[in-house]
């Protein structure tokens, strides 16, 4: 019997496909940094598995590796159960998760870097099997289901255009994770200590072109969510949930993660300024027709990103690690990530918007 409440006349597996594509991606680069170092393994990619537990066990490591494929299992049973019952939706999800797992921890043990270990891959599957059940336990609450799929199509335009969007927001959320990236910014926080300390390292950012291409930034993403959106009249309360979300992930990392004399360097009095001056600028440009909200969205991206790279201020991977206050590991994994996917997503945005761009002038065209 399938979940009912799944359909896929729903709707939702484009979401969930591109998502789960996105995660694997994700977890690919967190077990393979740094991607050199290759060697062949002496004893072989599968002795991993009959070793006996690694000598020095934290349960962190235990349970950052079980939360890791958590969300893994739930988006692979979310989508799999559109199509097929839940005991098969449920073996093909735990599989799947457990296959990825072996790949990751074989593929480690041809780095000289990284160790393949069978209690990380166990606690991986564990993770995958929990992320199963949960989203199975999920599809039976028809509630929840009901106001996830209504929130779908009530508040987002249909297509999977959109669901590449949503994937894209939720991309650019995952980068706000990382405190010592400044909000809206790009590079990274400024420790004067550092700076005057080490030569070459990091110099503080210029206070008005900042400001300025934080403005930008802002009012770029704002008319990003604009477009994914059906009503505009709803797009600022999205656009503001959006971005106290973000402001409360970095704010909650930041007192997490961060030396005490740096928790508050990722925003700034031009910080703030900036996001005045760009939901400012946002309100009248969200009532323009939608094929130029695109158009801006894409213009504003592209000089807030460019503004805001050249007024940042950068620093070597080992000065951005001294930043932090975290004892138990995964900081380069987790620093390298962020600071790759804000580097990276104004370039992604602006790929997706001119797609986006193209089909809707497309399409007034064809109805001239």
């Amino acid at each position: 019997m399938r979940d009912i409440s799944l359909n896929p006349k729903a709707g939702t597996a484009g979401v969930t496909g591109y998502l789960i594509v996105l995660y694997i991606v994700l977890i690919a680069y967190v077990s393979l940094t740094p991607f050199s170092g290759w060697r062949a393994p002496s004893l072989g990619v599968w002795t991993f598995l009959t070793q006996s537990w690694p000598q020095y066990v934290t349960r962190f490591d235990v349970a950052i590796n079980f939360l890791a494929y958590l969300p893994l299992g739930l988006l692979l049973y979310g989508y799999r159960a559109q199509f097929a019952s839940r005991k098969q939706a449920l073996l093909i999800s735990v599989i799947a998760g457990l296959l990825l797992s072996l790949a990751m921890e074989m593929l480690q043990s041809r780095l000289a870097s990284r160790t393949a270990s069978n209690l990380d891959f166990f606690a991986n599957s564990a993770g995958c099997f929990a992320g199963a059940l949960l989203s199975a336990w999920l599809g039976r609450n028809t509630a929840i289901e009901a106001t996830l799929l209504r929130l779908r199509r009530e508040l987002f335009l249909p297509g999977k255009a959109i669901d590449i969007g949503l994937v894209l927001l939720c991309v650019w959320l995952i980068s706000q994770l990382n405190p010592t990236i400044p909000f809206f910014g790009a590079g990274v926080v400024t420790d004067s200590n550092l700076a005057s300390d080490h030569e070459g390292g990091t110099q503080p950012p210029s206070d008005v072109p900042f400001a300025l291409g934080t403005a930008l930034n802002f009012c770029g993403l704002g008319l990003f969510v604009t477009t994914l959106m059906r009503y505009r009249s709803q797009a600022l309360v999205a656009v503001q949930v959006l971005v106290g979300l973000a402001f409360s992930l970095k704010l909650t990392a930041a007192h997490a993660l961060l030396r005490p004399e740096v928790v508050t360097q990722w925003h700034s009095d031009e910080t703030l300024a900036g996001l005045a001056a760009g939901f400012v600028i946002l309100l009248p440009l969200c009532f323009v027709r939608l094929n130029r909200r695109i158009y801006l969205a894409a213009v504003l991206i592209l000089a807030g990103g460019l503004l805001t790279k050249l007024a940042g201020s950068y620093s070597s991977l080992r000065e951005v690690l001294r930043l932090f206050d975290w004892p138990y590991g995964q900081l380069l994994q987790f620093t390298g990530l962020t600071l790759y996917l804000n580097e990276v997503w104004p370039l992604a945005a602006l790929i997706f918007l001119f797609a986006y761009w193209w089909r809707q002038r497309s399409a007034e065209t064809a109805g001239l």
